[in-house]
């Protein structure tokens, strides 16, 4: 039973990382998209 437990908590830790992961990405997305000619150097 504690293993289980375990294994949903570290399930939620993991969903919740993901979606700040997905959260900060699209934010650096839409800041390359304000700076056009830090695109054009990469």
């Amino acid at each position: 039973a504690l293993l289980a437990e375990q294994v949903e908590v570290l399930t939620h830790e993991r969903d919740s990382l993901k979606s700040r992961l997905a959260a900060a990405r699209s934010r650096v997305d839409a800041l390359l998209e304000r700076l056009p000619e830090v695109k054009k150097a990469a």
